[in-house]
């Protein structure tokens, strides 16, 4: 469970520095919503 978390979290500072280069700025936007969301569901379920 917490290493889903780390990951997520690596994930989200992943796509926070490179997004912007890699991605448009919608899809980096969509992105980060549905990162945050999935954690939101992670710490609610638990």
């Amino acid at each position: 469970m917490k290493l889903t978390l780390i990951f997520s979290y690596v994930l989200l500072l992943f796509v926070l520095r490179y997004g912007f280069q890699i991605l448009n700025d919608q899809v980096t936007l969509l992105l980060l919503i549905g990162g945050l969301a999935l954690f939101g569901f992670s710490n609610r379920k638990k």
